[in-house]
């Protein structure tokens, strides 16, 4: 009975023993589990700022059209007026006066072009707001004396002058104070050409002057309307 009952209790002992294995395997554990939500994803649009293209302005600057005697082209045959050793200055009644005439020796220059088949000079460095009224005048020299003549400028008075033209195409060019020749000389001749300033002074007449050789270089071609504006 006693090893019965000892038996017994160990039996009882072992079931405790073996049912407190099989509830701390079933038994469902609730506390502390953690619950994970996903927040939806959050989708963020940048716009980008607006390009804007700025054309560059092309400004163009169109230069103004020569015009005017400045405009001139370029010549090789020209000379001094009034320029030493010839001393190319008179005055039929007495002594040269470069006051009165309104050019000094030495500043002024003939330059000699081609125009309507005969040639033209140009009396650059002079201005008719200093000399007044003029009778220009040209002649070419070769073996003699060929083609002289004048023609009168604006208000001057050359009707003493034996050699005035009577050919209205040979006349004074001026533009704004510039004065200019189409002389009687046809463009193929070729010698010395005199390129003339003169003015009627009391009773004679006081002139400046020019030798130009025509073959030193080509003359170039003028347009009339620079010189006669």
């Amino acid at each position: 009975m006693h090893r019965l009952f000892a038996l017994v209790i160990a039996l009882v002992l072992i079931a405790a023993a073996c049912g407190g294995d099989d509830s701390a395997e079933t038994t469902a554990t609730t506390a502390g589990a953690t619950t994970t939500t996903s927040a939806p994803a959050t989708t963020t649009t940048t716009t980008a700022p607006a390009t804007t293209t700025t054309e560059a302005t092309t400004t163009t600057t169109t230069s103004p059209v020569p015009s005017g005697p400045d405009a001139r082209p370029a010549t090789p045959v020209s000379a001094i007026m009034g320029a030493d050793p010839a001393n190319e200055t008179y005055f039929t009644t007495g002594t040269f006066d470069a006051g009165v005439m309104g050019i000094e020796p030495g500043a002024a220059t003939a330059e000699w072009f081609r125009a309507e088949g005969f040639y033209v000079v140009f009396f650059s460095g002079v201005t008719t707001a200093d000399t007044g009224p003029l009778c220009p005048g040209a002649s070419v020299a070769t073996d003699r004396f060929e083609f002289v003549s004048n023609a009168p400028s604006a208000g001057a008075d050359c009707s003493s002058f034996s050699t005035l033209s009577s050919d209205p195409t040979v006349r004074a060019l001026e533009c704004n104070g510039s004065i200019a020749y189409r002389t009687a000389i046809p463009e193929d001749s070729v010698g010395i050409l005199f390129g003339t300033l003169e003015k009627p002074v009391d009773a004679g007449i006081m002139g400046i002057t020019s030798l130009s050789d025509s073959s030193v270089g080509e003359i170039p071609e003028v347009d009339l309307s620079l010189l006669e504006c």
